[in-house]
């Protein structure tokens, strides 16, 4: 502008003229700021000009889509300037515009204004109401002279272009206050309606993000201080959530702890965003926040003042929800009382009392876990007898010790524990339900001692209150009250039970002598009156205590070939003692039979037994055994006494039906019996009449002395008869119920005693003996049944020798046992016989049997021994091709461990 000075302040007058109808007749403010600008630069005979505006959270300056003459690459490159920063950033300290000569040059111009050429650039302030809202640039590629005019008038356009923006920001502040007037109202109309919160919520949150300009989340903090969205318009502010960066600093948790509304810069790639922390509170309790996520570029003043309202509003229908549903929730815990209060006058069956009862708490408190566990005082113990929700997983008669987690120090001291946090609370033992956070345990009171404890948990922390505790309360007297009708209903009705169990298996008694009939019988009703038994056996003692009837057992099969020996487990145990016991499985064992009872049950493992005897005053009859594989000791005194009493009844009636077996048996084995001893018997008897004839009447001649000797021998030999007969009744009667004279035996020595009397007879027949005798130590039994043992194996393998030799006696320790062996090489035994030869009286060969002597007996005496003395004997054949026989005994070093 070189003009005269009067062409000069037409021109600005023209200027301003101009400047001030764009702003007066464009539609709408960003075209009058366009136009104006435009009517500026040309006004003032520059090329170009751009109108760059501050930002208010951050005061930068940002270019503003308001410019004239100016590439988009050039403009990209200048977009934003910090506040202080070069030329455009300084002149807002000032309010008079400033003339750069040579902009290119200038020390802090950016590359990009030097690569332009730019020379004289005007920056004029723009101001309103003595603020600073941008600046207006106006320039060009040549340098030129700024007069001082010229700077008044870009001045005096700074002023009306920031006089129009602060107008508009006015007129968009009372449209927002409006807007905001109008939001304030729907909510306050959803609250006086009382909607749902859900929907309260939502639109707290659609009316939050449309006035803050961005996406807006409700955010709550969950007892254990995490936030869940409540509410959310948008997706920007949950994606924020979700990946709090780094470089924002505390979490959004900790931030609305505090207490304070808060703007967050969110720095990283792309548009630049901040989030607008709003805490919302209950007095001094935080509940969570309203947060905003919009572009830093839109952040306002009042942002975080109009917000706060917001969170305000949100809180309050947070504190009318909570008063509501306090109001529901009592309401409800007085129908549970009523409903527990019906249920308990609804059966006197406890279980089912207690199951009901447990499964309606559940139900009406919606909670996850309700189990109630009655005390057992005589096992200091309390056991699971209702249970619903998750509860309902753990078995039937789970156990907890008093005083060990919260429901055993509840039934141990009497009195309430409300854990509101379960990891806090060190009496807490975690079970199957993982998920536990709260606890509220009431004990149950009865006759002045805690009878049970009722327990209920929840998913959530601080799940209960005070209204929950006087409501459960309230129940357990309920529960109280209905214990004490079902216990006594409970005794008159297992009295009744009981009474016509025991008449019915006496009448049985008394009309039946079938004995198989009679044990199946008994085997039936056992287990379906001793509660809770789900399988009961019945053994009878003969020669072993074997399964004699059965009833329950998925795989009864597995039982046909049990032999228990008369002390051998817990079966065992209580035929000796005559006492009847309880006990659980890691108590109870059925020693070498144990897999088979395992397979008799379908696999499943024992967890409890009840055995008891099952006898004659002068009679041991078996065992009546009745088990089960749902809880550990289940059986209590009342299931003693009750299978006692019928395993009495029962004696009486196996005895007569024994007896009338006895009878038949004994006719029918009479006659051969009779005839087998007889033969035995005689033979040696006519080889001795014979003899002592002969040396009688004269006729034995020089031959006397040998005829005398040969009547020895056999006389000898029918001593030997009677004494194994006689050990056989002993076994048989005696040694079952008789203590075993136990004590330390030296094997080897026993066996070369043994072997150096059958050395004559080994002489006699041609054959040789050959001794392997080792010593073993610590070895303990009867000696005298031993000896009768070994003198049984190795006279069995002479006489059955058939003249092949030699035979071999061997003893050693081999594993921990004592092992002894004895083998010949005679003709062998058949596969199909390896059991039977130890029968007693049964021989492979009758005719063999008669020829070598023997009444069949000493193998079945032999193995009768090593069963006294927990052994196992065993047999081979044959060894050496088709010939040979080796029996071998191995015995604990001490049976009675």
């Amino acid at each position: 502008m070189n003009a005269a000075p009067g062409n000069e302040a037409l021109r600005a007058l023209d200027l301003l003229g101009s400047v001030s109808a764009a702003l007066a007749r464009a539609e709408n403010l960003p075209a009058a700021i366009q136009a104006a600008l435009e009517s500026t630069v040309r006004g003032l005979g520059f090329e170009s000009g751009a109108l760059f505006l501050r930002e208010t959270a951050t005061g930068d300056l940002a270019l503003s889509p308001h410019v004239v003459g100016l590439s988009l690459e050039y403009a990209s490159e200048i977009a934003r300037f910090q506040a202080g920063e070069a030329v455009l950033g300084r002149v807002l300290q000032s309010d008079t515009p400033r003339v750069v000569e040579d902009l290119s040059a200038s020390p802090d111009a950016r590359e990009a204004t030097r690569r332009s050429g730019f020379r004289t650039c005007v920056f004029a302030p723009l101001f309103a109401r003595g603020h600073g809202v941008g600046v207006l640039v106006v320039g060009g590629r040549v340098r030129r002279e700024v007069s001082e005019a010229a700077r008044r008038t870009l001045g005096a356009v700074g002023a009306m272009l920031g006089a129009a923006l602060d107008g508009a920001r006015l007129l968009e502040s009372t449209q927002r206050h409006l807007a905001q007037v109008q939001a304030l109202w729907e909510i306050d109309r959803a609250l006086v309606e009382d909607r749902e919160l859900d929907e309260v919520l939502g639109a707290i949150a659609r009316e939050a993000a449309e006035l803050g300009g961005g996406d807006s989340a409700i955010l709550l903090f969950e007892p254990d201080g995490s936030l869940r969205t409540a509410g959310a318009q948008g997706r920007r502010a949950t994606d924020v959530l979700t990946r709090w960066p780094d470089a924002a600093g505390a979490d959004p948790a900790a931030r609305l702890r505090e207490g304070h509304p808060v703007a967050v810069g969110l720095g990283g790639p792309g548009e630049r965003l901040c989030a607008l922390l709003l805490p919302m509170r209950s007095g001094r309790r935080p509940l969570g926040g309203l947060v905003v996520v919009k572009p830093e570029a839109a952040l306002r003043d009042d942002d975080l003042t109009l917000l706060a309202t917001f969170a305000h509003q949100t809180a309050v229908a947070l504190a009318k929800a909570r008063v509501r549903d306090a109001e529901d929730r009592r309401a409800s815990q007085l129908a549970l009382v009523s409903g527990a209060s019906e249920i308990a006058g609804s059966t006197l069956v406890l279980d089912e009392l207690l199951g009901a009862l447990a499964r309606y708490v559940q139900r009406a408190f919606g909670h996850y876990a309700v189990s109630i566990y009655v005390v057992d005082a005589e096992s200091r113990e309390c056991v699971l007898a209702g249970a619903a929700g998750a509860a309902a997983l753990m078995p039937r008669g789970h156990r907890i010790p008093l005083g060990q987690g919260v429901i055993g120090h509840v039934a141990e001291h009497g009195e309430v524990v409300v854990d509101g946090d379960v990891a806090e609370d060190p009496r807490f033992r975690p079970s199957g339900m993982v998920a536990t956070r709260s606890e509220l345990a009431v004990p149950v009171r009865l006759a002045g001692e805690v009878f049970a404890v009722i327990n209920v948990e929840s998913e959530r922390l601080h799940a209960f209150d005070e209204g929950d505790l006087v409501a459960l309360d309230a129940i357990a007297s309920q529960v109280a009250a209905a214990v004490r009708n079902a216990r006594l209903f409970e005794e008159k009705r297992r009295a009744l039970r009981n009474f016509e169990v025991v008449q019915e298996i006496t009448n049985a008694l008394n009309g039946d002598l079938q004995l198989d009939a009679l044990l199946d019988r008994i085997a039936r009703r056992s287990v379906e009156a001793v509660r809770p038994a789900q399988m009961g056996a019945v053994l009878l003692f003969d020669e072993h205590l074997r399964v004699r009837s059965s009833f329950g057992y998925p795989a009864p099969e597995a039982l046909a070939d049990i032999r228990l020996e008369f002390h051998e487990g817990l079966p065992g145990s209580v035929f000796v003692s005559g006492h009847g016991r309880v006990e659980a499985e890691r108590a109870a064992d059925y020693g070498h039979q144990s897999e088979a009872f395992r397979r008799a049950a379908g696999g499943a493992a024992f967890r409890a037994a009840l055995c008891v005897p099952i006898a004659l005053p002068r009679e041991k009859l078996g065992v009546l055994l009745l088990q089960t594989t749902t809880a550990p000791e289940p059986f209590d005194a009342d299931a003693l006494r009750l299978a006692t009493t019928l395993a009495h009844q029962a004696a009486i009636a196996i005895g007569n039906a024994l007896q009338m077996e006895r009878i038949l048996e004994l006719d029918r084995h009479r006659q051969g019996y009779l005839s087998n001893v007889s033969h035995e018997l005689r033979t040696p008897l006519t080889v001795i009449q014979g003899y002592v004839e002969a040396v009688i009447e004269g006729t034995a001649g020089e031959r006397r002395e040998e005829f005398l000797k040969v009547a020895l021998e056999q006389s000898q030999r029918l001593g030997r008869l009677i004494d194994e007969m006689l050990e056989v009744s002993r076994l048989e009667r005696g040694v079952a119920q008789r203590h075993v004279d136990f004590g330390p035996v030296d094997l080897a020595a026993l066996c070369a005693r043994v072997a150096a009397v059958s050395q004559v007879e080994c002489a006699s027949r041609g054959l040789a003996l050959e001794r392997s005798l080792e010593p073993v130590p610590g070895l303990v039994g009867d000696e005298r049944l031993l000896a009768l043992l070994v003198e049984h194996l190795v006279d069995n393998a002479i006489k059955f020798a058939d003249g092949a030799g030699p035979v071999r006696i061997a003893c050693r320790l081999a594993d921990g046992r004592a092992r002894l062996e004895v083998e010949d090489r005679g003709r062998g035994i058949a596969p199909e016989f390896h059991e039977r030869v130890f029968e007693k009286f049964f021989a492979v060969d009758q005719s063999l049997n008669r020829a070598q002597g023997g009444t069949g007996i000493g193998l079945y005496l032999a193995r009768g021994i090593a069963a006294i003395h927990a052994g196992e004997i065993r047999l081979e054949s044959p060894l050496h091709g088709p010939r040979g026989t080796r029996v071998t005994v191995t015995l604990p070093l001490d049976p009675r461990r």
